[in-house]
């Protein structure tokens, strides 16, 4: 907890030049009325969530390094960062246009979560955008990334006001949590990506479209998630709750769907695996418009088995041609009635 909890009327702590204080603690600046930050020489750690709600602009001294600077010390407590900027001497990192970097700029740490502008376009320098960078970023609309960009980290976009984005055909892995909880997202346009982490895309109630890159030329339907080709793996939850997408094609070399993938996303009628045979995680498609319209019995997708309504007879056959069976096709009260399974010499993979 913060030592000066509630103490909003507290707009400005001193430290005195002989302190031999090295560390922020954790929520420092939380519950005062602290609005401009300047981190003394001497400091080398700054702790958890260590920037209050209410401060502005903070400045690094020479002694923050990059082990020391928490990757949580600025969101969570500090959505309120309109700039961050950094002494000369320090050789970690530097700010351009109060944006947070690395010491050679290769690397976006923080881009404040306030900082009033809508659009931004990444320095040419980056390479790498961290983990959480913009996370909470409140007034942002608009990222434009080059070519240059080669990772982007865990959550980084994660809770930001973005509505649409292009990544770059230099990305080929979305991380966990990368755009989870964007709140206008509507619109992705990715390249040659073969993997989509957990929690990727989750609770994006407004994305619609993603469209598929390749050269100049774009792959776009209308209201669906138009995957790369080169798509391999779609991550545990990574479409959870998307409630504006309709249409879902798989690409036909796909490999893992896991669980949960697109449950909740309760305005997705159509599903393609498109001649794929990917090993389906338990409740992928759980409250979808699709499985929701389904009627008792045996639900299939393609020549997929997902699901059993209503309970089962002791000998389930699976149907001629089936080549897949998908991760907890039958619950745990409907197995109890299962004494014998049949077969079929077509299916490929279970679960």
């Amino acid at each position: 907890s913060s030592p000066f909890s509630n103490c909003t009327s507290l707009t400005e702590i001193k430290f005195n030049s002989t302190s031999k204080m090295q560390a922020i603690p954790p929520f420092f600046y939380a519950g005062t009325g602290v609005k401009n930050v300047v981190i003394p020489e001497g400091i080398v750690k700054i702790g958890e969530g260590a920037f209050g709600e209410n401060v502005e602009n903070v400045t690094l001294s020479s002694t923050v390094s990059a082990l020391s600077l928490r990757a949580d010390s600025f969101y969570g407590m500090g959505r309120g960062l309109k700039s961050i900027f950094v002494d000369d001497a320090n050789p970690y990192f530097t700010s351009i246009d109060g944006v947070l970097l690395n010491a050679d700029a290769s690397t976006l740490v923080l881009y404040p979560p306030l900082k009033e502008d809508s659009e931004y376009e990444l320095p040419a320098s980056v390479t790498q955008i961290g983990e959480c960078a913009f996370r909470n970023g409140g007034n942002i609309s608009l990222v434009t990334l080059h070519n240059n960009v080669a990772k982007i980290a865990q959550a980084a976009f994660k809770e930001s006001s973005i509505t649409t984005i292009t990544l770059p055909s230099t990305i080929t892995e979305i991380e966990a949590e990368t755009f989870s909880g964007c709140p206008n997202l509507s619109h992705i346009y990715m390249g040659d990506v073969t993997k989509i982490g957990n929690y990727a895309f989750s609770n994006c109630s407004l994305l619609t479209n993603i469209d598929y890159i390749s050269g100049i030329s774009v792959f776009s339907v209308a209201s669906s998630y138009n995957f790369p080709p080169t798509l391999k793996e779609i991550g545990s939850y990574a479409f959870y709750s998307n409630t504006s997408v309709a249409s879902v094609v798989m690409p036909t070399e796909l490999e893992t769907i896991k669980a949960y993938a697109f449950s909740e996303c309760t305005n997705l009628a159509n599903i393609s695996l498109n001649g794929s045979i990917p090993q389906i995680g338990m409740s992928a498609f759980e409250n979808t418009a699709w499985l929701s319209s389904q009627s008792e019995g045996a639900i299939y997708l393609d020549n997929y088995l997902i699901a059993y309504f209503g309970n089962p007879s002791s000998t389930v056959e699976v149907a001629d041609g089936t080549l897949g069976i998908a991760d907890y096709p039958f619950t745990y009260s409907q197995a109890k009635y299962i004494y014998n399974i049949t077969l079929p010499e077509s299916l490929k993979v279970i679960g």
